[in-house]
């Protein structure tokens, strides 16, 4: 079974943007957001893209998330908004079978 392997979790090097493309596919789109509400998350995503989109998910942890989401604002709404969507393409890796746990889910509530 491919994926069903220590070795091939670890030669396998899915990153964060490949977890946000998957996102963006397929969860997106089941949503059923409003413009505006589509709009704003993905200002977040591409925040995430940004400073996270390059890490690999084996490499992704909560203290990586939690000084990736302290780093991005100040703002505690902000904060907590970078922490849900973070979630949720952290979710989207986590049935495609790329990381065993949400390291986002974690972190602490703002």
């Amino acid at each position: 079974m491919k994926g069903g392997d220590l070795v091939s979790k670890v030669l396998a090097r899915e990153t964060v943007a490949d977890a946000i493309r998957v996102f963006r596919q397929d969860e997106m789109p089941s949503r059923k957001w409003s413009r505006a509400t589509a709009e704003g998350h993905e200002i977040t995503l591409r925040r995430i893209e940004a400073g996270l989109g390059a890490v690999a998910l084996g490499d992704l942890n909560v203290k990586a998330c939690a000084e990736f989401i302290r780093a991005e604002t100040e703002s505690v709404r902000s904060r907590q908004n970078i922490r849900m969507v973070l979630g949720w393409v952290l979710a989207c890796a986590l049935e495609e079978g790329w990381i065993d746990h949400n390291p986002a889910e974690a972190t602490r509530k703002f």
